[in-house]
């Protein structure tokens, strides 16, 4: 019979001295609180049930479970999984697609129902991964409740002053982060008569990570989740976690010790879960949220970089920039996993690379500008049907910026194939990158609304004359044909290449005598691709060949695969 706690044991001595280090450093050595937090660890694998606990075990057997090419996720609003009539026959809908990570995006506690969702996702073979908002509590959370009581203890747990003299020495470096309906950082509260930090919302109230007190009592929260079964915990807004008068309060060294010393804590009582961030910051800043192949922080990261560069790249037709950043990524180790998406929950801020852009002669302000007069349609040459958000922002599903929604309203046929062809290129093109995909609840049959699952349309995919049917179809043989070909692995190698036109960006992958060129054509006109690889190469959707120069037709891609191992047994027949 297996010692479980003689293996909490190891796995706590193996990183106890580091563990104890780095807190150390956060909480100026309080041993009481590190000693706080030991118990917290120990209670919490106690309570992990012999299931999770054989799960972890197997998954530290294959340490990169999460990255194969045969990872495909989904997500939606919580709110719409409430209006759900059947949660069997929408798991069932998920297994159909071929999906087998589940994630739930949520802003409000999760309620015992959580435990139901994740059995019967388990019982299918599908992962959930879910939000874990690591910043603020609402002005309505317990704790909230404490400090409007008059416990000083709880007060502590936020940013609260007697008057404005700190919090205008804070104003000072801190950005806005929703300027019209929540200006400013912080918000004069009437109950308390006291100045709270609430860079979100004024009803929401931002954690002093300064006190221990706060991690400890959020660890133990955030292994609660796990407990529950919870595979991938979402740290929403990371970056910004820890506050320090006198600077920007993002991307501080402090968050990234918080982030480590999370790594180390999930390591050591449930290894088998894994640590997702999103980072809305300058995309140079998003790549140190993985740690070091030594020290690591957070196992899985949101691509930003690339969604934010993948827009760009739709309304300016130039892929220099995303060509860009996609050389950086490539040179990343890995084991490094990106979750790559066309659009999430949150609205489109254009956290673009402009140090870059600017020696293409392009303007932050000006740029921004176009790109959100582009996405709601106000340029002559878009049909996107984008929702301006405050804070220079854009809100929309992919169908809705790729210009389905307008083609629909106004019955162009037109129109409708060449916004299908964007999206569904657009989709094919995170299933060539390295990670996870993922797509919205309702981007699989061209919804306008964002993350949702309207159960009365979901039977127009197996109608073949509709939209819906032909994105479905299309969408499942991308899947298909990523998890088939190991050429689609982690550990491919990758590169962009030239086509011979900015028009059109070329990705490469190569593993194991199997080598793929990846096409894409960014622009509403045919394109020249020429290839200067001397393989002969296959259509991979298509299965015919292809030759060294063809025509790529308006927002449509190609993935073209050839066999190395074939090619050097040809050439040895040759030289025989």
């Amino acid at each position: 019979m297996r010692d479980n706690t003689n293996e909490f044991k190891i796995r706590l001595a193996r990183y106890l001295d580091e563990l104890h280090w780095v807190y150390g450093e956060l909480y100026n050595l309080d041993d009481y609180s590190f000693h706080d937090l030991c118990d917290i660890l120990s209670q919490a694998y106690d309570n992990r049930s012999e299931k999770l606990k054989s799960w972890d075990r197997a998954r530290m057997q294959v340490y990169d479970w999460y990255s194969g090419n045969e990872m495909f996720a989904y997500s939606i609003q919580a709110t719409f999984l409430d209006k759900i009539k059947s949660l069997d026959n929408f798991i069932s809908y998920l297994k159909e697609l071929g999906v087998n990570c589940f994630h739930l995006h949520t802003d409000y506690n999760i309620s015992d129902s959580l435990d139901l969702l994740i059995n019967k996702l388990h019982d299918k073979g599908i992962c959930l991964s879910i939000d874990y908002q690591i910043n603020y509590t609402s002005s309505n959370h317990p704790w909230a409740l404490k400090a409007k009581n008059g416990n000083k203890d709880y007060q502590k747990r936020y940013f609260m002053f007697d008057n404005w003299k700190i919090p205008r020495e804070f104003e000072k470096n801190l950005k806005e982060f929703m300027p019209e309906s929540s200006p400013g950082n912080f918000t004069w509260n009437n109950e308390l008569q006291k100045v709270i930090m609430t860079r979100y919302n004024n009803d929401q109230w931002d954690l002093n990570y300064n006190n221990p007190k706060v991690f400890n009592d959020m660890v133990k929260d955030l292994l609660s989740l796990c407990n529950k079964g919870a595979d991938i915990i979402h740290l929403e807004d990371l970056p910004y976690i820890y506050k320090r008068l006198g600077s920007d309060c993002e991307n501080l060294s402090q968050v990234h010790s918080i982030a480590r010393v999370l790594r180390i804590i999930i390591d050591v009582v449930c290894p088998g879960t894994l640590l997702l961030a999103d980072t809305m910051t300058n995309p140079r800043n998003i790549a140190p949220y993985f740690g070091t192949v030594e020290k690591p922080e957070c196992h899985v990261l949101y691509n930003i970089a690339i969604n934010r560069s993948i827009w760009h790249t739709v309304a300016t037709r130039d892929t220099r920039l995303l060509r860009y950043q996609l050389d950086h990524i490539h040179q990343l180790p890995k084991q490094y996993t990106f979750v790559n998406y066309l659009r999430g929950h949150e609205s489109l801020i254009w956290t673009l690379d402009f140090e870059e852009l600017e020696k293409e002669g392009m303007s932050k302000e000006a740029h921004i500008s176009y790109l959100n007069r582009y996405f709601t349609g106000s340029t002559w040459d878009s049909n996107a049907c984008g929702v301006m958000c405050e804070g220079d922002c854009i809100k929309g599903s992919v169908a809705s910026l790729c210009g389905l929604e307008l083609a629909v309203i106004q019955k162009n046929a037109f129109k409708l194939k060449l916004s299908m062809q964007l999206d569904m290129m657009l989709h094919a093109f995170i299933f060539t990158l390295r990670g996870i995909p993922v797509i919205l609840g309702g981007d699989e049959l061209g919804y306008t609304d964002t993350g949702m699952f309207d159960e009365s349309k979901v039977s127009l995919r197996k109608k073949p004359e509709t939209k819906e049917s032909q994105m479905y179809r299309m969408l499942k043989q991308f899947h298909h044909i990523r998890e088939s070909y190991n050429i689609f692995e982690n550990d491919a190698d990758m590169w962009t290449f030239d086509t011979g036109s900015n028009q059109v960006l070329g990705i490469g992958r190569y593993l194991n005598d199997e080598k793929l060129l990846a096409v894409f054509n960014f622009s509403e006109h045919k394109q020249i691709v020429k290839i200067q690889d001397l393989e002969d190469f296959n259509d991979l959707l298509k299965e015919i060949p292809i030759a060294k120069e063809f025509p790529l037709e308006p927002y449509s891609f190609k993935w073209l695969i050839a066999d190395m191992k074939k090619e050097d047994e040809m050439n040895e027949d040759i030289s025989i």
